[in-house]
């Protein structure tokens, strides 16, 4: 899951991995003060991506409980993904600041570049292998979409 924030949307590293990892899935959740330019840029510039679910009708947490990581810059979401289990990746300085004491308790990482995205990303450091969400590495992206819709709608 990657949360949005206002004015902090999808910087170019985080990008190049969404485009370049094209096995997982990213379920962007919109922020509720992103404006509608906002979004439809976010559409435009993931238009043909496959892998990329703008979710936008469930709470936080149920996407949580959907997800295997958590991507943001700097959102207080972070706290409440750990309240259900999901490590969270900070995607900038000012987060990482923010931060600090998760992120060297291991509760929390930090990502500037997409080498370091895919090394967090398939470590056991964020994602224990041994509980990764059944859909989260499945050969369809149609079987994600479809594991996805029937946990939100079960």
């Amino acid at each position: 899951t990657i949360t949005l924030q206002p004015n902090f949307l999808i910087h170019k590293e985080l990008e190049y991995f969404i485009n370049s990892n094209p096995d997982y899935c990213f379920l962007l959740k919109k922020h509720p003060n992103n404006s509608e330019e906002e979004i439809k840029e976010l559409e435009t510039q993931f238009l043909n991506n496959e892998n990329v679910i703008f979710e936008s009708v469930f709470s936080l947490i149920s996407v949580f409980k959907n997800s295997d990581a958590h991507i943001t810059h700097s959102s207080a979401s972070a706290m409440e993904s750990l309240s259900v289990g999901i490590k969270t990746i900070i995607n900038s300085s000012y987060g990482k600041l923010f931060y600090e004491d998760y992120i060297n308790n291991n509760l929390m990482f930090y990502a500037e570049t997409q080498s370091h995205y895919a090394q967090l990303i398939r470590s056991d450091s964020l994602v224990d292998v041994k509980v990764r969400k059944k859909y989260s590495v499945i050969a369809s992206l149609e079987q994600i979409q479809k594991a996805v819709d029937q946990y939100f709608l079960n």
